[in-house]
């Protein structure tokens, strides 16, 4: 093994919110300018030491293909890549010994208490399998993105689409989940081996600048608001298939806008996919788009944005505003700065996903 260093950026789920959890639907993904850090340095010894900022430090020794803790980690998602790397690695003979694994945040992610809405879970999952697997000698995206798909989803309970994952691992897409069979059917080697069949295609899109804001004293439970629209789809599954593939063709039809500049148009698509998502919540008695964020998305819409909403499962978590100009950019975040309860990042929309140093 070889010392490496690796950095995968967060995310913004600007178009795509619950649809993207079936298969024939197309979300659009933002990478952003922010990255989790992961360095593994290898060590003489078969311990494996994670250390994170406000996580602590937790001790594994390996045995085998095996991971063994000294006690049960609270960085789940470091122990899952760990584990499903040397398993991997293992059955692919690669080198796998004992190393050092540090991982920091850059300061948008905010404190580990704190929710930012940009998905450090997938950005921290892909930046350690690219780390861990290039000191092996496994410099395969395809098999990183595998790996990290998988550790993902393990540690949340295999649940979720991988959107996050893919872009952290190859920059702001065009993304349709995998089949669930895939994690939910087979060990990390035989997934591994698998054909997967996600799509990710790059965005036509030109430069756009983004505001993105977090709100500061409240946060939605994105596995809640999932739950209970899974549940209308159980209730009445007629209803819940109507109101997803309705707004799957309007996402499909604001991403084709965007393609050709058709701001007037992308608006009003996305407006449009707010109404019927907001109708898809509400049928499962789950609150999309509190009124208290109406106010704040008409005053990105006052001051110059292209598109504005609350992104991914929507509640009071994050919000997102796209402009065509710098000047439009700063007039909306000088007018969500003038609300307290909202945190305004300075982030960025960028192209690139996982990177090794």
């Amino acid at each position: 093994m070889k010392k490496v260093k690796a950095s995968a950026p967060g995310k913004i789920l600007f178009l795509g919110g619950y649809s993207v959890l079936e298969q024939i639907c197309s979300a659009l993904v933002l990478s952003v300018g922010a990255r989790v850090r992961v360095q593994v340095t290898p060590r003489k010894d078969n311990l494996i030491v994670l250390k994170a900022k406000g996580f602590g430090e937790e001790r594994g020794e390996i045995k085998g293909s095996k991971v063994f803790w000294k006690r049960e980690p609270k960085l789940v998602f470091l122990k899952s890549v760990v584990e499903n790397c040397f398993a991997f690695g293992r059955a692919s003979g690669l080198s796998a010994g004992g190393f050092d694994l540090t991982a920091r945040n850059d300061k948008e992610f905010g404190k580990p208490s704190e929710k930012s809405g940009l998905g450090s879970s997938a950005a921290v999952t892909v930046a350690a399998a690219g780390a861990i697997l290039h000191s092996m000698g496994c410099s395969d995206v395809d098999a990183i993105h595998k790996i990290a798909q998988y550790s993902h989803s393990i540690a949340q309970g295999r649940v979720g689409s991988g959107f996050d994952v893919a872009a952290a691992c190859f920059g702001s897409c065009v993304y349709q989940r995998f089949s669930p069979r895939l994690v939910e059917e087979n060990g990390v080697v035989a997934a591994s081996d698998a054909e997967w069949d996600f799509v990710v295609q790059k965005p036509a899109l030109p430069q756009l600048f983004l505001s993105f804001a977090s709100f500061k004293k409240s946060s939605a439970s994105t596995p809640l608001l999932v739950k209970k629209v899974f549940a209308l789809k159980e209730k009445n599954s007629q209803l819940y298939w109507d109101l997803v593939n309705e707004l799957n063709q309007i996402n499909l039809r604001a991403l084709n806008a965007s393609s050709i500049h058709d701001w007037n148009a992308f608006k009003a698509f996305v407006d449009e996919g707010r109404r019927v998502t907001s109708i898809l919540c509400d049928k499962a008695c789950a609150v999309f788009e509190p009124p208290e964020a109406r106010a704040l998305i008409d005053a990105a819409y006052s001051s110059g944005a292209i598109a504005c909403k609350l992104p991914g499962a929507g509640g009071l978590d994050a919000i997102a505003a796209l402009s065509t100009s710098l000047e439009a950019k700063k007039r909306i975040d000088a007018a969500w700065k003038k609300n307290k309860a909202l945190k305004v990042m300075a982030v960025s929309i960028e192209e690139k996903g996982l990177e090794i140093e």
